[in-house]
């Protein structure tokens, strides 16, 4: 399925976009989303699930203006996967409550290899993250395994400028802001297998660099 040149806004209560399989095989669904905005309310804009995925090209996500949603832009579960290029993730909203553009909750080992390319990451907070990997640009909060090695890498990130302000963090520098984060207890690796991504000016990843190269992930508290 194609949906292109739309403005696509959702409800209260009621994501923009949302897969769920729920055929008793696996559907493999797809959607391709290109040259779209899409606004949200207090619900995750794209929540992707069962054995689905979606391609986002050329796209602006944001909250609906006037609102204050601290909920993630996007979020995969089970087997759900999301490839971006060249897509805008904005989030306009500075309260405590905010949590990550996007949130990996996948339960299994096999969700396939995602990519983010050549994409802009926004994301705000007016609290420190103390720790918590909850405030972020990406978090992966995965209960299963999702590629272990530079080989079979989870996420693909090529090309992107992903800016994190106010979430500060206690793992390493205070004042630095960490973009990609994994919670406690989440498992395995999952390495950027480009490079070429770049941080704010008082961003960093985890290696106090601003190019990732096959960068292994720090745990948070493991």
């Amino acid at each position: 399925m194609i949906v292109t040149d739309c403005v696509i806004l959702s409800n209260a209560g009621i994501s923009a976009v949302k897969l769920t399989d729920t055929s008793t095989g696996g559907g493999f669904g797809t959607i391709n989303l290109q040259n779209c905005l899409i606004y949200f309310i207090d619900t995750i804009a794209i929540d992707v699930g069962g054995n689905t995925s979606i391609t986002v090209v050329n796209t602006q996500i944001t909250n609906y203006p006037g609102t204050t949603a601290g909920v993630q832009l996007i979020r995969t579960t089970t087997q759900g996967r999301i490839n971006l290029f060249g897509a805008n993730l904005i989030q306009n909203n500075a309260t405590s409550t905010v949590l990550p553009l996007i949130d990996f909750q996948n339960n299994t080992s096999t969700p396939n290899t995602m990519t983010i390319n050549s994409c802009l990451l926004q994301y705000t907070s007016t609290t420190s993250d103390a720790g918590t990997g909850a405030k972020c640009c990406i978090r992966f909060s995965n209960t299963a395994t999702m590629g272990t090695s530079a080989v079979t890498p989870s996420l693909n990130c090529i090309f992107n400028y992903m800016r994190c302000e106010g979430a500060t963090t206690t793992n390493g520098v205070l004042t630095q802001y960490v973009v990609v984060q994994r919670t406690v207890g989440s498992a395995g690796n999952v390495y950027f297998n480009y490079g070429g991504n770049y941080c704010g000016a008082t961003a960093n990843h985890l290696s106090g660099t601003s190019t990732f190269i096959k960068t292994p992930w720090v745990a948070l508290g493991s």
